[in-house]
């Protein structure tokens, strides 16, 4: 049996002035121990599921999710699924530059301009010419200055327990009809403060957090699917009314049908 950390295939490297981005296929599901980057490490999910769990939050990347790690935060990461996505570096050359930037807590990013910037950089990074360094350098001196200016806060830097609880709820129940006014119950706080606090912290609506993490689900599911299965039971599943609502929020959140993503996933591995 081959080693699950060396089961993957890389779309080769690009390093240019301090950062380095490399597309990265994973064959099998494994599991990373506790372990830290002396980079700031960035990893734009292009399908399959990433999650990273760090001393006080965990963090799910789906498909078109842009995570950041920032450099010594150490953390074990779990590969639920085949994964392929491309991944950002900056080196120690580039941190002396721009460490003060984009040294911040962990984030994820399922919509807004660091997004934009991570999915333009994943279509450069396929455009082989003598121009795609530049592109990609452009790219991310943009986005260390979106970082800068809009997404990193020193204070999103250590949570509340209770905003912490109201994320693990939502992660084990991303299946079910939750409303804002049961999870802010569940944790003791008003649900105008909840999302108030989640959207700051997490970067984006509780409502969109939840519709994501559904997603993301749904694309784990869809590769263990079995014959017997029907895309209308795994709807009903992930809490969807019927199959064509799944449909238009998948096809939403990735550009494809559940259809059309899985066979693209099986032909990337």
């Amino acid at each position: 049996m081959s080693d699950p950390m060396l089961d993957y295939r890389s779309g080769g490297r690009i390093e240019v002035n301090g950062f380095c981005f490399e597309e990265m296929r994973h064959g099998q599901p494994f599991q990373m121990e506790r372990h830290a980057h002396a980079e700031a490490h960035f990893a734009l999910v292009v399908s399959g599921e990433v999650e990273n769990r760090y001393a006080d939050r965990t963090c799910v990347a789906g498909p078109m999710t842009f995570a950041y790690t920032p450099p010594e935060c150490e953390h074990r990461t779990f590969y639920a699924t085949p994964v392929r996505a491309l991944y950002v570096s900056i080196r120690a050359s580039g941190l002396e530059r721009f460490g003060s930037r984009v040294a911040g807590a962990p984030q994820e990013f399922r919509e807004g301009p660091a997004l934009t910037i991570g999915r333009r950089m994943h279509d450069e990074y396929g455009i082989v010419d003598d121009h795609r360094a530049l592109m990609m350098e452009g790219l991310m001196l943009e986005l260390v200055a979106t970082m800068a200016r809009h997404e990193l806060r020193p204070e999103a830097a250590k949570s509340p327990r209770w905003l912490l609880q109201a994320q693990e709820i939502l992660h084990a129940e991303a299946g079910g009809t939750l409303t804002i006014g049961e999870i802010a119950d569940r944790v003791g706080v008003h649900p105008v403060h909840l999302m108030r606090s989640f959207r700051r912290r997490f970067g984006e609506p509780i409502g969109t957090y939840a519709r994501n993490l559904r997603i993301a689900r749904a694309c784990q599911r869809l590769q263990s699917l079995t014959a017997e299965e029907t895309l209308g039971g795994l709807a009903q599943e992930l809490g969807f009314s019927d199959q064509s609502q799944f449909n238009r929020a998948f096809r939403k959140k990735t550009g494809l049908t559940p259809t059309q993503w899985l066979a693209t996933a099986k032909e990337g591995l």
